[in-house]
């Protein structure tokens, strides 16, 4: 498979609209002219919206796609993934930090909905993230709760794949990729390569159907 094939059949599972604007001025990007540049300019089949914890475009999102399929501007087979970036903290360490005047570390999660039902739990999330809206360092801040993920996503874990399995995956790719290299460049210019661990923290929905 060439390097076109490859670029052809991403899928992007992170991407913000001017609807992560709400709070902080984030992104310029207009839903029709990010659906044309993905579809007819990088040729890919679609692309997660996940906005700053944000689900206020998703229906622009979808009907955007719709009009544009309708008009024969983009291939059918588009797919509008819906998502949200939230800000993932403890409670108690929220509340400690907030008394002592400590900093507060906000830990970005994406989340990408797998079908409706992972998208009811997105809603559900994102209303108790902002119900708490509070502001901090001149910032509103819009935090979810280790704990409401697990009371939302555990009443129904067919949505979710687990952050542990995702990294397995994502690990082997990498090694598979590293190793790929390596093998390239001792065989041609005999270059030995340093490597190095990582770790991944993403939570995801994934909605292949929509």
């Amino acid at each position: 498979m060439g390097f076109s094939a490859y670029r052809d059949a991403q899928i992007s599972l992170h991407n913000h609209s001017e609807y992560s604007n709400l709070r902080l001025l984030d992104s310029t990007n207009k839903f029709e002219r990010m659906i044309d540049y993905v579809a007819n300019t990088l040729g890919q089949q679609g692309f997660a919206l996940t906005d700053h914890e944000a689900l206020c475009g998703s229906i622009k999102f979808i009907n955007t796609v719709k009009e544009m399929k309708a008009k024969g501007k983009i291939p059918e087979t588009f797919k509008p993934i819906l998502g949200d970036e939230i800000y993932l903290v403890g409670e108690e360490d929220l509340k400690y930090k907030l008394e002592n005047k400590e900093r507060i570390n906000f830990y970005h999660f994406i989340l990408i909905a797998l079908d409706s039902e992972g998208h009811k739990q997105l809603r559900e999330l994102s209303t108790r993230a902002w119900s708490r809206m509070f502001s901090y360092k001149g910032m509103e801040r819009v935090p979810t709760y280790y704990s409401d993920i697990e009371e939302i996503v555990a009443t129904n874990k067919g949505p979710i794949i687990r952050k542990e399995v995702i990294s397995i995956f994502l690990i082997a790719a990498m090694a598979i990729s590293v190793l790929a290299l390596m093998v390239f460049f001792i065989l041609k210019f005999k270059i030995f390569l340093n490597l190095f661990s990582c770790k991944n923290n993403i939570i995801t929905y994934y909605n292949p159907s929509w």
